[in-house]
């Protein structure tokens, strides 16, 4: 694996549906975070990934993917929750996608939602949160299809896309972390990085929000780092009870207007129900995205 990162700190087989103009995914307060940028010496990054240790953040995990299923597999496959919760919250396919071991790779067409048939997902993750509020996403990708829009995690209605209790969206103009709050509306505040995602990149983008602090964590290859923070107040006492979880879409995933289907690799999406520190999120991005 190639962890050479610099640091940017900032966050239905015959089916076919594709994403074109609907609601927007713009957080209502998305320039209010504020922003700083520096270039970063790439050898003292080489030097931090070096000493890190070798396991990523377990506490306050709440649901892992990590994408390692060995082989290519159609619409239908099952992608393994392996976060060691039982009864394990794992998702399905919808759409083919290519698996080769450490990533799972989509052109577009592809949303993976919960395979229990009764939102085991959605409301494992909506529970624990609400009692903790917090909150961390980290997701490990390499989006290809920019400059479209893609939500590549969501915790949303199932019959509107305006009412989320979080989702996390790319861009190449736009990185966003949503999350709704009880000072908020239905579809929740957000703090953006407004240089965006570099295609065909891999990066490490971490959202997270506890005791009135959201922040946006991006980690990538361009020797750069970015800072985005926003002082926001609530809790998740309003989250929809039965928002449902879908990966790589919206959970409209099926009507053109509401979809934003993610394209390129993921390698690895953990939920966590607690704020990871800095310094907790800077291991995660050392170990990298294969390390148990």
């Amino acid at each position: 694996m190639n962890r050479r990162f610099a640091l940017l700190t900032v966050g239905c087989t015959a089916c076919s549906f594709s994403a074109s103009n609907g609601p927007s995914d713009s957080s209502t307060n998305r320039n209010d975070a504020r922003i700083d940028g520096r270039v970063v010496d790439a050898a003292l990054v080489d030097a931090r990934i070096d000493a890190a240790g070798p396991q990523r953040t377990k506490a306050g995990l709440i649901a892992r993917y990590d994408f390692n299923e060995p082989t290519v597999n159609p619409a239908g496959t099952t992608i393994k929750d392996v976060s060691g919760i039982t009864p394990a919250a794992d998702l399905v396919s919808i759409g083919p996608i290519a698996l080769n071991g450490t990533s799972l790779r989509t052109a577009g067409a592809v949303a993976l939602v919960d395979a229990s048939n009764n939102n085991l997902a959605g409301k494992r993750i909506t529970d624990a949160c609400k009692q903790t509020n917090e909150l961390t996403v980290e997701a490990w990708l390499k989006q290809d299809n920019l400059p479209l829009t893609s939500r590549y995690v969501t915790l949303t209605s199932s019959t509107d896309i305006r009412v989320n209790n979080f989702f996390g969206l790319n861009s190449d103009t736009r990185v966003q972390g949503t999350v709704r709050l009880s000072q908020a509306n239905a579809f929740g505040d957000g703090v953006n990085d407004d240089f965006g995602l570099v295609a065909a990149t891999k990066q490490l983008v971490v959202f997270r929000y506890g005791a009135g602090t959201f922040k946006l964590d991006v980690f990538g290859e361009n020797n750069r780092e970015v800072h985005r923070t926003m002082l926001l107040r609530g809790d998740f006492s309003a989250w929809n009870n039965n928002a449902a979880f879908v990966v790589l879409n919206t959970t409209r995933y099926a009507v053109p207007a509401d979809a934003r289907p993610f394209s390129g690799e993921i390698y690895s999406l953990a939920i966590y129900c607690r704020n990871l520190t800095d310094a907790e999120v800077a291991n995660d991005m050392m170990a990298g995205s294969e390390a148990p």
